[in-house]
C-alpha cells in the first residue's frame, strides 16, 4: 500500500511539474543566455526589500530569485532610495524596477507585471482611543500627514481632521506616540515594523482606510516599455509561480510581519449592562441564500456565517438562526421584532426606519467582468456608452443606475441570465459585488469570462439588528473591532475562487486530483470509520468540561450582576418602583427615594398608602387626577410604555410636580408595572417665571413697535420739512421764466399805450392770450407742488412714466437754471400699484442730491439720466449721474439716519434713509446704490402687483 501512495505522489508531483514548464522561444532563449538584467530595490522597504549588513533579502526579493531559477535570468540588483531608481528606470538605466504601482500617468514608460501584493492603508491611533465606530467618530480630531503625500486632497475634501503635515514619516510617527496628533495613516506592514523598530507601545491598528477613490497600494515589477522581450519572459515566469510557492513566500515574510495576536473573547471588554443583555437574552438570528455570503442548503455557511460564528464565539453569543426562503421576510420579521438580527445586509434609508446597524465586517468592491479578449479596465468612464448588464431588484441596482447615466444598462432576472448574456455578446461586461460574481462564474462554468477590474464603489456588508437592541449593536461592534486584519483576510481568501485578469484551465490538473482523491478515499475511509467513534467521545467530553466551566462563570456573573443590580435600584437618584395590575394598582416593591420624594418614612408606609393620599383631586387644567392616571394606565397596557408630567401631594399636604415613565412588562406571567418618578419641581418654578417674563416681554415689544413707528412717521415728516426749503428754491426756478415773460408782455402793451401808438386788436388779444397761458403755468406749478405734499393712504395703480413726469416737472427748472441736462429713457412703462407722492418723493430727493453733487463739483457737460425697465416680477427705476460717484469708504453708510455728505445748514442726514424706509417698508421693494462708470447709481425695485 505505501508504494502504490508513493507512485501516485510521484505521479502527480510530475502532473504538476509539467504544467508549470515555461515555454520561451528561440529569441527569448537567446536573450536569457546573452544579457544581464539590472534590478532597482528599496534598501529600507520591510518585509518587501531591506539591506543587512550589505545583502538585499525580503519578499519581492525572493520572488525574483524564484524567477531566476525558473527563467535563468540573470539579474544585477541596485539599492537605492525611490526617487534614484524611479529616475534611473525613465532613464532606462536599468531594466527592472521593484514595487512600483500602478498609475496611467506611468504606462508610457512601464510594463507592469500583475501585483504581487496589495498594501491596505491603515488609521493607526494611541490605544487610549476606544470609541471609535467609523471615520465621523473621528470628526475634530487631529490627523498627522506627511507633506506632499498623493491622497491629501481627498483628505482635505471629507471635512472631518484638522490636518498637521510633517516632513517625513517617522516625524509623524513621533507625534502620534508623544499626543501631537490623535490620528495617523500608514501602509499597514511598514508602519507596523516602524512601531517595533521604536519600540513604541502606546498604538494600535483602528481600522483599514476605506475610501471610494483610495485603493489599496499596488506593488509590481516593472519593465522598461521597450523591453518586450523582457517583458515576456518575466510575464510568463511571474505566472508560473504555484500557489504552494506564494504560499510559502507569504508564511516566511508576510506573516512575519503581522498584527498582534487577537484575543479568543472580548467579555472583559464589555460593560455589565452589555454582560446582562448576554445572559438575559438568547438572539434569534434569520437568514436566507445570499451565495457566497450565505448558503442554507443544510446548515448556513458562507463569508457572512464564518463572521458571525467569530463574534458569536468572540461575545459568547447564544444564538440559533432561522432560514427563511426571502429577504423580505427577514425584513419583516426584524421590523415586527420576532427575530433580532440578520447576517449580511446594506445599509439602506428604509432600514435604518426600524433597524440599528453594526460597523462594517467587510467590504467589497463592485467588480466588471467581461470576455477573456478585452483588456483590464482601469475606470468606470470606459463603459460610457457601452450596455453592460446588472441583475435587477437587488442593492446595487438604484445605485449605478443613477452613479452612471452614461452606460446603457440591460437588467437581467438573475446572475446566470446574466453571466449567460456576457457570454453570448449581448453585453460588453457586467456589474456585481466582486465575490458574489467570482462564486457563479465559477459555479456554472463561464470559462471565456473574466473579472476585468473594479468600480470606485465599495459596499460595506454589516449586521441588522432590530431598532431597540443598542447594547447588542454595542456588543457585536466591539466583536467586529476585535477581529485582526489577518484573520478578516484569511476568511476573505477563503471563499474567493475567481483570480484579476487572467483566467486558469484547470481542467486536467483536477481531472488528475479527483483520480487520486477517489483512490485515497477508498485507501482511507477504513481508517476514518475506525476513528469516527473516538473523536465523537472525546470531543463530548470536552464539550461537557467546556460548558462546566461556561456555567461556572455565567453563575459568578449573574451573582454580580445581581449585586449591581440592587445596588443601581437602591441608590438611583429618581423613584422607582414596581406595581401589579389586574384592574387596580398595588405598590409590591419601590427603592427608598419613591417614598422619600413625597415625605414618607418607610417602605411599609408608602405601599399601604392609598393612591388618593397622593393625588390631589383635581390637576391644575381641571382634570380629575384619579381618572387621568387610569387613562395613563390603560395606555400603558395597550401600548407598552407612557410618559406624562402629574401634579402629586406630599403626605404634609404640599403639592410637587414629579414627571412620571410607566413601563408594562411581564414576568413569571404577571402583568406588572414598571414606575419611574422625577422631581421637576424646580424645573416648574422656572417654567412658570418664564411665562410671566414673557407676557411681560411682549407687552414691551408692543409698545416699543407702537413708539417706532410714530418716531418714523415724525422721520417722514421732518424729511419733508427739511424739503421744503429746497422745495421754494424750485419754485422760484419754476415760476421766475413765466413771471418774466408776463413782466415783458405788459411792460410792452403799456409803453405802446403811453405812446399812444395804435395796437391792433389781434395783438392785443395774441399778448393776452400769452400772460394767461403763463398764469396757468404758475397755477399749475402750484398744484404740481401742492399734490407732492400730500400723504398717501392707500396705494394707487399708475404706471412708470407719470411717476417720473410728476417727479421732474417739479425740479426740471432747477435743473435748466444749473445747466444740467436731463435724460430719460423709459424702456417700460409698466403700471405698479404703489403710493406715488411718496415715490415721487424719493426720486426727487434722488435727483435733488444729484444736482448738489454736480453743482458743487463744477462738472462740466453735467447729466442726469432717469431710465426704466423691468423683468418678469419687477420694474426698475434707475437715477445715474456723472458726478464722480461716491467714496467706498462711506458709501455703505449714505442710508444711516443724520448720515451726510453736506454741511449742517445744507443737510439734516434724513433724506436717503427715509428714502430707504419709503420704498423698502412702505412699497415692498428695494432701494441700492452702487458706483457706475461716471458716477453713483441707484436703484429702484418694485414689484409689479397688477
Amino acid at each position: 500500500m505505501s508504494r502504490l501512495l508513493k507512485f501516485l505522489f510521484l505521479l502527480l508531483l510530475f502532473k504538476l511539474t509539467l504544467f508549470a514548464e515555461l515555454n520561451f522561444s528561440q529569441e527569448e532563449k537567446e536573450y536569457i543566455k546573452n544579457n544581464k538584467i539590472k534590478v532597482a530595490m528599496l534598501p529600507d522597504f520591510p518585509p518587501f526589500s531591506i539591506l543587512k549588513n550589505g545583502e538585499i533579502e525580503g519578499f519581492s526579493y525572493d520572488i525574483l530569485q524564484l524567477i531566476s531559477e525558473k527563467s535563468s535570468l540573470n539579474f544585477e540588483y541596485e539599492v537605492n532610495k525611490w526617487p534614484v531608481n524611479l529616475k534611473k528606470f525613465k532613464e532606462k538605466k536599468i531594466d527592472i524596477i521593484d514595487a512600483i504601482s500602478y498609475r496611467d500617468s506611468r504606462l508610457s514608460f512601464t510594463n507592469y507585471t500583475k501585483p504581487y501584493f496589495e498594501i491596505p492603508l491603515m488609521i493607526f491611533s494611541r490605544k487610549d482611543l476606544t470609541d471609535y465606530t467609523d471615520l465621523n467618530s473621528l470628526k475634530n480630531m487631529k490627523l498627522g500627514m506627511t507633506k506632499n503625500i498623493f491622497y491629501k486632497n481627498l483628505i482635505e475634501d471629507l471635512n472631518l481632521f484638522k490636518i498637521v503635515e510633517y516632513e517625513s514619516f517617522e516625524k509623524k510617527l513621533d507625534a502620534l506616540a508623544f499626543g501631537e496628533v490623535d490620528i495617523i495613516f500608514g501602509h499597514l506592514l511598514s508602519t507596523q515594523n516602524a512601531i517595533k523598530n521604536k519600540q513604541y507601545t502606546n498604538m494600535k491598528v483602528l481600522d483599514e482606510l476605506n475610501l471610494p477613490n483610495l485603493k489599496k497600494t499596488d506593488l509590481r515589477f516593472g519593465i522598461t516599455k521597450e523591453n518586450k522581450i523582457l517583458y515576456g519572459i518575466m510575464k510568463k515566469s511571474f505566472d508560473s509561480i504555484s500557489k504552494i510557492e506564494w504560499s510559502n513566500l507569504r508564511k516566511k515574510w508576510i506573516d512575519t510581519y503581522g498584527l498582534e495576536k487577537e484575543k479568543a473573547n472580548i467579555i472583559e471588554e464589555l460593560e455589565a449592562k452589555e454582560r446582562l443583555f448576554l445572559v438575559e437574552k438568547k438572539i434569534k438570528c434569520i437568514t436566507t441564500n445570499w451565495h457566497p455570503f450565505i448558503f442554507v442548503n443544510d446548515k448556513p455557511h458562507g463569508i457572512s456565517v464564518d463572521f458571525w460564528n467569530i463574534i458569536k464565539e468572540k461575545a459568547l453569543i447564544d444564538s440559533s438562526c432561522e432560514v427563511v426562503d426571502s429577504y423580505e421576510k427577514i425584513e419583516e420579521k426584524i421590523k415586527n421584532k420576532e427575530a433580532d438580527l440578520t447576517l449580511a445586509a446594506v445599509v439602506t434609508e428604509d432600514k435604518v426606519s426600524y433597524s440599528r446597524f453594526s460597523i462594517p465586517y467587510m467590504s467589497y468592491p463592485l467588480a466588471i467582468a467581461t470576455k477573456l479578449d478585452k483588456r483590464y479596465i482601469t475606470n468606470t468612464s470606459i463603459l460610457d456608452g457601452k450596455k453592460v448588464g446588472i441583475v435587477k431588484d437587488t442593492g446595487i441596482y438604484k445605485i449605478l443606475i443613477e452613479k452612471y447615466p452614461q452606460i446603457k444598462f440591460t437588467s437581467y432576472k438573475n446572475n446566470f441570465d446574466a453571466l449567460k448574456g456576457l457570454s453570448n455578446n449581448e453585453v460588453f461586461a457586467i456589474i456585481d459585488i466582486l465575490p458574489e460574481l467570482s462564486h457563479y462564474i465559477r459555479k456554472y462554468g463561464f470559462n471565456d469570462i473574466k473579472i476585468s477590474g473594479t468600480t470606485e464603489f465599495n459596499l460595506d456588508f454589516r449586521i441588522m439588528i432590530r431598532e431597540d437592541y443598542d447594547l447588542l449593536v454595542s456588543i457585536v461592534n466591539k466583536a467586529i473591532k476585535s477581529i485582526s486584519i489577518a484573520k478578516i483576510q484569511e476568511l476573505k481568501n477563503k471563499w474567493m475562487s475567481v483570480k484579476y485578469e487572467n483566467f486558469v484551465d484547470y481542467t486536467k490538473f483536477w481531472q488528475i486530483a479527483i483520480v487520486i482523491l477517489i483512490i485515497l478515499i477508498i485507501m482511507i475511509y477504513r481508517q476514518i470509520v475506525l476513528n469516527t467513534h473516538n473523536k465523537k467521545l472525546q470531543e463530548a467530553n470536552r464539550n461537557i468540561e467546556l460548558k462546566s466551566k461556561e456555567l461556572e462563570e455565567k453563575t459568578l456573573e449573574l451573582h454580580s450582576q445581581k449585586i449591581l443590580f440592587e445596588k443601581t435600584f437602591n441608590d438611583s437618584s429618581d423613584g422607582v418602583f414596581l406595581a401589579t395590575f389586574d384592574g387596580k394598582t398595588k405598590i409590591v416593591k419601590c427603592n427608598p427615594k419613591s417614598y422619600q420624594l413625597l415625605g414618607f418614612e418607610s417602605e411599609e408606609e408608602f405601599i399601604n398608602t392609598n393612591r388618593e393620599n397622593i393625588l390631589p383631586p383635581f390637576q391644575p387644567d381641571g382634570s380629575n387626577s384619579l381618572e387621568l392616571i387610569d387613562k395613563y394606565l390603560h395606555k400603558t397596557i395597550e401600548e407598552g410604555s407612557c410618559t406624562f408630567e402629574m401634579l402629586h401631594k406630599k403626605k404634609d399636604g404640599t403639592l410637587i410636580w414629579l414627571d412620571v415613565v410607566i413601563t408594562a412588562i411581564e414576568f413569571q406571567d404577571k402583568k406588572l408595572i414598571h414606575i419611574v418618578w422625577r422631581d421637576i419641581q424646580k424645573r416648574k418654578d422656572i417654567e412658570d417665571e418664564l411665562n410671566s417674563l414673557t407676557i411681560k416681554l411682549e407687552e414691551k415689544v408692543q409698545s416699543e413697535i407702537a413708539k417706532n413707528e410714530e418716531k418714523t412717521k415724525q422721520l417722514i415728516q421732518q424729511s419733508r420739512l427739511a424739503q421744503m426749503g429746497e422745495m421754494l428754491s424750485m419754485i422760484a426756478h419754476q415760476w421766475r421764466q413765466p413771471l418774466t415773460a408776463i413782466s415783458a408782455t405788459t411792460n410792452n402793451i403799456l409803453i405802446r399805450l403811453m405812446l399812444d401808438e395804435k395796437l391792433p386788436k389781434q395783438n392785443l388779444e395774441k399778448e393776452l392770450s400769452l400772460i394767461s397761458d403763463y398764469s396757468i403755468h404758475l397755477s399749475t406749478t402750484i398744484d404740481d407742488f401742492r399734490n407732492f405734499f400730500k400723504s398717501d393712504k392707500e396705494k394707487i395703480l399708475i404706471c412708470l412714466e407719470n411717476i417720473i413726469n410728476n417727479s421732474v416737472s417739479i425740479i426740471k427748472g432747477s435743473l435748466e437754471s444749473n445747466n444740467i441736462k436731463l435724460e430719460i429713457e423709459l424702456d417700460s412703462n409698466e403700471e405698479v400699484m404703489v403710493h406715488a407722492t411718496e415715490i415721487n418723493q424719493v426720486i426727487l430727493n434722488i435727483i435733488k442730491n444729484a444736482e448738489d453733487v454736480l453743482v458743487e463739483n463744477l462738472v462740466l457737460d453735467s447729466k442726469i439720466k432717469i431710465r426704466t425697465y423691468s423683468d418678469e416680477q419687477n420694474v426698475y427705476i434707475e437715477i445715474s449721474d456723472n458726478g464722480n460717484g461716491i467714496d467706498e469708504e462711506i458709501i455703505e453708510k449714505i442710508f444711516d439716519p443724520y448720515f451726510s455728505t453736506k454741511s449742517e445748514k445744507e443737510g439734516t442726514g434724513l433724506g436717503l434713509y427715509m428714502s430707504k424706509i419709503i420704498i423698502n417698508d412702505h412699497c415692498g421693494g428695494s432701494l441700492t446704490v452702487k458706483n457706475g462708470t461716471e458716477g453713483a447709481v441707484f436703484t429702484i425695485q418694485l414689484s409689479k402687483n397688477i
